[in-house]
């Protein structure tokens, strides 16, 4: 009957939730309580996508108190995570840190490589509540890796989605649109959604770090990352730098020159800008900017229209002039 109920989960979750419960009473009556831990766990993550959070703990510690008692050490994880995801959802970060940890550390012990994606995650987003930045991307960067190495899914969405809001919150919301974008095009192409806290996560993160850039700002880079290939999303992800106590100081400060936020040119543009006074060509500034050479191409022709150029050296001239070029030597 439990078998059933998940093969009619993704097509019939009210007619799942039934066939769960009609387990659940067969296991009880039999007293069979290696059993029961299943159903309840199954049950704890439909009411948990439901929002029923308390129904959803409830059901979680049941079959973790079961799986303690007979031992069964991989369920047990698998209990440990459910309340993880729970207490995200309530915003209790502190005991999802408990309960992602002790996951973490019995798959770890039982060296199941794949499983150890979820606790990692989870203990992402909970280090980017605390911001805890370097330990966000050092659990969002290993999360990610063996998200990759399973294919396309949701989860792998839902770590760049982590990573979009590390790349945010160390000032670099250019870079967090794209990521977001990207995510939401890998969930559209899947035809599936994120999971509850990385839903409840993500969209507390997103206003979070758009606020500081204009809204057509955010469309275009979002609508950038959304047309990205996700191979390349990925690697924008991993190549976001580890975060220093130099780092936000010095982009805030890079930010704030005299001319740097003035003029008709978009955040992307000016970055353009920027890497055109550095004498990159367009293919080097497409791979910087994890970009087609096509849209690097854009780019300028946008810039030398909207400033009435004619050359990339004039646009190395003004960029320099506004602040975006290289720092002058002493």
């Amino acid at each position: 009957i439990f078998a059933l109920a998940e093969a009619t989960w993704p097509e019939d979750p009210q007619a799942a939730s039934a066939l769960y419960r009609e387990s659940e009473e067969l296991f009880r009556s039999v007293g069979a309580s290696w059993g029961l831990a299943l159903p309840l766990t199954s049950l704890g993550r439909q009411a948990l996508d439901a929002g029923r959070y308390e129904e959803a703990r409830a059901l979680f510690e049941e079959g973790l108190a079961l799986r303690r008692a007979v031992d069964n050490t991989w369920w047990l994880a698998i209990s440990l995570c459910g309340l993880g995801e729970v207490a995200r959802c309530e915003g209790n970060y502190s005991l999802a840190e408990t309960y992602f940890l002790e996951g973490l550390t019995i798959y770890r012990a039982l060296g199941r490589t794949h499983n150890l994606a979820w606790p990692l995650r989870g203990l992402g987003y909970v280090a980017l509540s605390k911001g805890d930045h370097l330990q966000a991307r050092e659990f969002l960067r290993e999360s990610l890796l063996l998200e990759r190495e399973l294919g396309a899914t949701p989860s792998l969405a839902a770590c760049l989605c982590g990573l979009a809001g590390l790349a945010g919150m160390c000032g670099d919301a250019l870079r967090a649109a794209r990521l977001f974008g990207a995510a939401d095009a890998l969930l559209e192409r899947l035809g599936a959604k994120l999971e509850p806290a990385d839903r409840v996560d993500r969209d507390r993160l997103i206003p979070q770090v758009s606020s500081c850039l204009l809204a057509s700002a955010w469309s275009e880079a979002w609508q950038e990352g959304h047309s990205l290939p996700l191979d390349l999303a990925i690697e924008e992800a991993l190549a976001i730098p580890a975060p220093g106590p130099d780092l936000p100081a010095e982009q805030v400060e890079r930010s704030h020159r005299p001319g740097a936020r003035h003029g008709p040119l978009t955040p992307r543009e000016r970055e353009v800008a920027g890497l055109v006074a550095r004498g990159l060509s367009n293919r080097q500034i497409a791979t910087q900017l994890f970009i087609t050479e096509k849209t690097a191409a854009n780019h300028i022709d946008h810039i030398m229209t909207k400033l009435n150029l004619r050359s990339r050296a004039q646009i190395a001239v003004w960029a320099v002039q506004n602040g975006l070029g290289p720092e002058p030597e002493a």
